[in-house]
């Protein structure tokens, strides 16, 4: 065996283990991610278990402040009732004091010119009257006429007395009373206000919980999505990888129009799919791709329509775009620039990066993958067309 067939033997070995412990390192890599990912997820389900509780116990807080805040609306609402009931009555009685104090006035007027008329006759007043009687009989008539008066002016007088005490008493009264119901109804209000304060702090911490939990929430979807992406490369590194000797693989093909993934150019093709004979104590290690030697720089084109499931660093494939195509997906692997992100939709031929020597490579290439719907890898060179 020559020093070039030597020398190819090693590179092939290099390649292979190479592959091998690559696959290997990232396979622990997503684990440790994925397992990252759920325990974010769990610590995100915790935080809204807690949130929910939280929230929980603010409501029954709100719900009591709410009973607590009716009751002193029915408080308030009486007080006002009897306020205005109060009001009504001061207002009653202090027209009846100034009817009282307007008929006093008109008695007074009437007594004024009954004592005027009497001194205006002769200037004589109520004993003079007597003594001019004609007689016994007009003297007594006389003095039954005067006593009249006198008694009614003396009975208007008492009555105006007695009503204005009784008046001024009851009014005093209401007067103390709607009072009281004013201070009763302020120490209410405060009380109201009071509560309707600590509800509305109540309710915020209520929408703030809400915002967290939706938060929270987000955060989960996120990580769930991430979850889902890490587990399909999970798949897809933990799917078998050596076919049967007597075969390549399935080489079933999406009905989707396939393009040149060198955008044409023939480029040959440095590392094959499959194993390699002719290796120490026989089979070499598989080769799940296609290497094609392609100069640093030039593009790489999507070979179909599809989704891009990955777009990012992995370890020993450096730079890499996984694009599911629906029936398959396809990977390239070891671009020195990515022109896609995850989530984009891409066209069949359209550039979506760089060729490059990312990661463990030799050399500028394209590391060339094709999967099935199960993750089943498959042999990529029916696949490289131009």
């Amino acid at each position: 065996m020559n020093k070039t067939v030597k020398a190819i033997i090693a590179a092939v070995l290099c390649g292979n283990l190479l592959t091998t412990t690559v696959m290997a390192s990232e396979l622990d890599s997503k684990k440790e991610e994925s397992n990252n990912i759920q325990q974010k997820i769990n610590e995100s389900k915790e935080a809204i278990k807690a949130l929910e509780n939280t929230k929980s116990d603010i409501l029954k807080e709100v719900e009591d402040l709410n009973n607590n805040i009716s009751v002193l609306d029915e408080e308030v609402e009486g007080l006002n009732l009897k306020i205005k009931n109060t009001t009504e009555e001061i207002t009653a009685l202090e027209k009846k004091l100034n009817k009282l104090k307007e008929d006093l006035e008109k008695n007074k007027k009437i007594m004024e010119k009954r004592m005027r008329a009497l001194y205006m006759n002769q200037g004589q007043g109520y004993v003079e009257t007597l003594l001019q009687s004609k007689g016994l009989s007009d003297f007594l008539e006389k003095i039954e006429v005067i006593s009249t008066l006198i008694k009614y002016d003396k009975g208007v007088i008492e009555d105006f007395k007695k009503n204005q005490e009784e008046l001024d008493t009851t009014l005093i009264t209401l007067e103390t009373e709607h009072k009281s119901l004013e201070s009763s109804k302020a120490l209410a209000q405060t009380k109201l206000d009071e509560l309707n304060t600590k509800r509305d702090e109540k309710n915020t911490l209520v929408a703030k919980a809400e915002e967290d939990i939706e938060s929270q929430q987000k955060i989960i979807a996120q990580n769930e999505e991430e979850y889902q992406k890490v587990a399909a490369l999970i798949k897809n590194l933990e799917s078998p990888s050596r076919p049967s000797r007597g075969g390549s693989g399935s080489t079933h093909v999406s009905d989707g129009n396939m393009f040149s993934i060198t955008g044409g150019v023939g480029y040959q093709i440095t590392s094959p799919y499959g194993y390699r004979d002719g290796l120490y104590k026989g089979d070499g290690e598989f080769h799940p791709a296609i290497d094609i030697g392609a100069p640093y720089g030039s593009g790489v084109y999507s070979l179909m329509s599809g989704t891009v499931v990955y777009a990012g660093w992995m370890n020993g494939y450096g730079n890499v775009v996984i694009v599911n195509h629906g029936d398959i997906s396809t990977l390239y692997a070891h671009n020195s620039k990515l022109l896609v992100t995850e989530g984009q939709q891409v066209q069949g031929g359209e550039q979506i990066s760089v060729v490059g020597s990312t990661g463990w490579s030799t050399g500028p290439h394209i590391h060339f993958e094709v999967r099935d719907s199960g993750g089943q890898r498959m042999d990529p060179t029916p696949y490289y067309i131009y």
